[in-house]
């Protein structure tokens, strides 16, 4: 089928046209609701994809690397895959302990930004999809709210994983090398303490 075989199939010949026959044939939302709605999926995808790098940095240190950059970078790809079928709330089960422990009470407002959302996937009716107990369909306070709740939470866990796993993951690294750069030094030095202790 040619590159416009299916815009013929709906008696469309140009993109304003099929962007118009497809909303009208597969929803009957406004345009203010359509922006909210986008608006709730935009920012759970976020948060999502956050919590996800926060996973997924936090096991890749546990896969083995002596067989080879290529054979760890394997193991690396099918974690990576593993992780990106999670749902958001598995995700957040396995994290929880450690969120719970960090001083981020921005993080209590996963859970409502993943109801929300999927209130919004499982329901017709948008007068029950609810934050916190206010409409972001019908209240723009509550969607201001929301919006401001999701950046925050995703600011929170770029400096968690910034702090919990990036840098003492650089600190380690920086560490093993310099041992590796040196560790001839101070096995020197070490030989020379244990024979003036051996002395005294």
């Amino acid at each position: 089928m040619s590159a416009t075989g299916y815009m013929d199939l709906i008696n469309c010949s140009t993109p304003e046209e099929v962007y118009g026959r497809v909303r009208e044939w597969s929803s009957d939302l406004s345009e203010h609701e359509h922006v909210v709605r986008s608006t709730i999926l935009d920012i759970h995808t976020e948060v999502e994809l956050k919590l996800k790098q926060v996973l997924f940095h936090s096991l890749k240190s546990l896969i083995f690397n002596g067989d080879g950059e290529e054979e760890h970078e394997k193991h690396c790809q099918e974690l990576e895959r593993m992780v990106t079928r999670l749902s958001l709330n598995q995700v957040h089960q396995a994290l929880q302990p450690a969120l719970k422990a960090a001083p981020h009470e921005e993080f209590d407002d996963i859970r409502p930004i993943n109801e929300v959302r999927n209130s919004l996937a499982h329901s017709r009716d948008l007068s029950k999809v609810t934050y916190k107990n206010r409409s972001p369909f019908n209240d723009p306070d509550a969607l201001a709210q929301l919006f401001f709740e999701g950046w925050a939470v995703r600011q929170q866990l770029g400096e968690f994983y910034e702090h919990m796993i990036a840098e003492p993951r650089v600190l380690a690294e920086h560490y093993a090398k310099f041992y590796a750069e040196n560790y001839h030094r101070v096995e020197r030095i070490n030989n020379q303490d244990t024979r003036e202790s051996g002395r005294v």
